[in-house]
């Protein structure tokens, strides 16, 4: 079974490509300063940067998709609707057509319709089986001696036509947006990855300049407050959360502070300039520590939950 791909960002992905933006312009006017000591960061790297950022801001957003799905669903209903009322038209006339015949007026598939209300394959099928019934001999001209017409017997099966062609691109659509929802991840991940590489080298390039270092962040510095990070440990499968658990801190810039837990909640404290990314060591009793590495911390005003399964 293939992997999930992964967001390696807590922004929203707007978020992600506004600042991706501003961190590439930047570089663009400090490239003369990267270079000697990052060769590869040239013009080339530039354009390339600059070619991830355009792929991720063309890819279709999530609601975007999502919007999609809707109107292809809104079409379809609309079809369903038109059939409906098609069908109940033709019910009618075949009422007029057969008065006192119950078996001939309920030929075309009154039957079937309770069901076919709620149910868009089973609707245009039946328009398809009352078209067929009212396109022949005897009832065609049954029906047409009583005002019914020739362009409402071939509505019958057009209808049904369009209720499948919607529904088709309904699902498809439906379908699709799992892997949409995965590309457009990957393509922001691209960036991301971009913009920690440019961080990472903008530290060595302004080792003693914070306030430079600062325009090159990938996250915004949170401000003079102390920002707090929970990490919840729960049960795969079952989102159990785990007493007994101890997490231990790989890697985070600085050195925590206000480490407590509890009932698999660790809480900490990672300062006023917190990173980018933290690593964590989860050990559930005397298992072996599960390592979750790169975790991404985005500086919230409430304090962030990041949940981990084991």
């Amino acid at each position: 079974m293939p992997e999930e791909i992964i967001r390696l960002y807590s922004m929203q992905d707007e978020e992600l490509q506004t600042r991706a933006q501003s961190q590439k312009s930047f570089l663009q006017a400090d490239l003369a300063q990267f270079t000697p000591l990052f060769p590869w960061i040239t013009g080339a790297y530039l354009t390339s940067y600059q070619s991830d950022i355009d792929t991720a801001v063309a890819f279709p957003l999530d609601n975007t998709v999502m919007t999609d799905i809707k109107v292809l669903t809104s079409d379809v209903n609309a079809s369903v609707t038109e059939g409906k009322a098609a069908l109940d038209l033709l019910f009618k006339y075949s009422e007029i057509a057969y008065p006192g015949d119950k078996v001939r007026q309920r030929v075309f598939g009154q039957d079937m319709m309770e069901r076919a209300r709620q149910d868009q394959e089973k609707m245009a099928h039946l328009l398809d089986h009352a078209n067929s019934f009212a396109d022949k001999a005897p009832y065609k001209a049954d029906l047409l001696a009583k005002g019914y017409t020739q362009v409402q017997v071939d509505a019958l099966a057009t209808i049904a036509g369009n209720i499948r062609s919607k529904n088709t691109l309904q699902e498809n659509a439906i379908a699709e947006r799992p892997v949409s929802r995965q590309d457009r991840i990957t393509v922001h991940n691209t960036v991301f990855d971009r913009m920690r590489t440019v961080y990472t080298c903008a530290q060595v390039v302004f080792a003693s300049d914070a306030a430079r270092q600062q325009q090159y962040r990938v996250y915004p510095s949170s401000g003079p407050s102390m920002v707090s990070v929970e990490i919840l440990v729960q049960r795969t499968g079952t989102g159990e959360p785990l007493p007994g658990i101890t997490v231990n801190i790989n890697s985070l810039g600085t050195n925590p502070s206000g480490v407590t837990g509890s009932n698999g909640i660790v809480t900490l404290n990672v300062g006023t300039n917190p990173p980018d990314l933290i690593s964590i060591q989860v050990t559930e009793g005397s298992n072996a520590a599960i390592s979750f590495e790169d975790l991404p911390l985005s500086p919230p005003s409430d304090p962030e939950q990041i949940v981990v399964s084991i």
